[in-house]
């Protein structure tokens, strides 16, 4: 079986709430949290955090991660996500070939000891139904849900209202990705084997119709869904992250996790 890489792209020049990556968390830099989360799944092999900073660098490897230092791109304010991870993926497979892969964002840290195992075992479960599903993310429960548009000054027009709980909003960033072969054409009309893999920012363009589309989706609580922004974000995620997940515990709890679903793994196979 191939390997499963976990990828975190974490910067540091963050504009509105400077150096976020290594700020202190419930106690940890911000960054380590993933780097834990990840590293206690069942089914990632491998954690790489790519990065253009050097302390994000150091305390990377000191919590357990491998880091992959980027390109100094030009106008890095511009810049999403996805030309780091691009970049990430192309530099993995000079050690190894895998069929998917998971990205994972420091700035949601709210992630429960066995919500990677499960989002997983959800991919599982829906590839034996569905052998070419691409992509699956992290959606949160909504309680009833009244959404109004703005049509001018004075007034505004319901658009949604519903107390049935149907309705998701995006959660945490943590998208299990699969890196199958396809063929793209690119802006500049070359076209691209693998849009997955090649180490340009215009491959990976062509992906982000998938919101237009049916997703895959794994469930979340409705406090899971709230990124790190700014301060008040910062400071609202580590309320969240004390009340629902940590329960007055430390970063601990996944490993203590981890330890309980092996020695319960091999229990079994002894019966």
């Amino acid at each position: 079986m191939k390997k499963i890489p976990a990828i975190i792209p974490a910067r540091g020049g963050s504009k509105r709430l400077l150096r976020k990556n290594i700020l202190p968390f419930c106690g940890y830099p911000l960054i380590a949290w993933s780097i834990v989360q990840c590293k206690h799944c069942k089914y990632i092999d491998d954690v790489w955090v790519t990065t253009d900073d050097d302390e994000i660098a150091e305390i990377a490897e000191k919590w357990g991660a491998k880091v992959i230092r980027r390109p100094d791109w030009p106008n890095p304010d511009e810049l999403s996500a996805a030309l780091p991870i691009q970049h990430a993926i192309g530099e993995i497979r000079n050690y190894y070939d895998f069929d998917i892969h998971t990205t994972s964002l420091s700035t949601d840290p709210v992630w429960h000891p066995w919500d990677w195992d499960r989002e997983f075992e959800r991919w599982f479960e829906i590839e034996k139904k569905n052998p070419n599903i691409r992509y699956l993310d992290a959606c949160c429960k909504q309680r009833e849900v009244n959404v109004f548009r703005i049509l001018y000054d004075d007034y505004v027009i319901p658009i949604v209202a519903s107390k049935n709980y149907e309705y998701v909003t995006m959660g945490p960033s943590r998208p299990i990705i699969a890196t199958r072969k396809t063929h793209v054409k690119t802006k500049e009309g070359l076209e691209a084997g693998d849009m997955f893999t090649t180490n340009t920012v215009e491959g990976f363009a062509q992906h982000q119709g998938f919101l237009k589309g049916l997703l895959n989706y794994y469930l979340c609580e409705w406090y899971q869904g709230t990124s790190i922004d700014d301060q008040d974000t910062f400071e609202l995620n580590e309320i969240m992250m004390e009340r629902y997940v940590l329960k007055g515990r430390d970063i601990t709890i996944y490993q203590e996790y981890a330890e309980k679903r092996d020695e319960k793994n091999t229990d079994d196979n002894l019966r």
